[in-house]
């Protein structure tokens, strides 16, 4: 397990991680930089069983998921369906990241795993920032 925890000073008063899955090590750490940078707490995986491994150990401490759709060992979409056969109940938002325009079909299949939202990879850090901020419950 990778983490990062951030000086009190960092962490502000947010609570939980944010869990960052991707198989971009540079984008991974880019992205977690940005939001260490806005105080908040990091967890990163860099395949889909490492992400499914996070999740289950750190269920409870996390607020949120930003998982990318495609990766080695298991897809975002396969890692949302092993924990729904797990009966894995996550009480967090989930955005998904992906560099692709999502079919309709994709994007309802996801909606049915409970995702709160698709993030384009192109877009700049700040609306990152933005989109996690809007979607984001308890962490703020």
């Amino acid at each position: 397990m990778t983490e990062s925890k951030p000086s009190e000073h960092e962490a502000g008063n947010r609570t939980g991680y944010i869990l960052i899955a991707d198989d971009t090590e540079f984008f991974r750490l880019v992205l977690g930089d940005v939001l260490k940078a806005e105080g908040y707490q990091i967890l990163y995986a860099k395949d889909g069983r490492e992400t499914l491994e996070q999740i289950i150990a750190h269920k409870h401490e996390i607020c949120m998921l930003i998982m990318d759709v495609v990766m080695p060992e298991m897809t975002g979409r396969e890692v949302l369906e092993n924990l729904r056969d797990q009966n894995i109940k996550l009480q967090f938002p989930i955005l998904i990241m992906t560099g692709f325009k999502q079919d309709p079909d994709e994007i309802f299949i996801f909606r049915q795993l409970g995702i709160d939202g698709f993030i384009s990879k192109s877009e700049p850090p700040r609306f990152f920032v933005a989109r996690i901020k809007q979607t984001l419950h308890p962490c703020n």
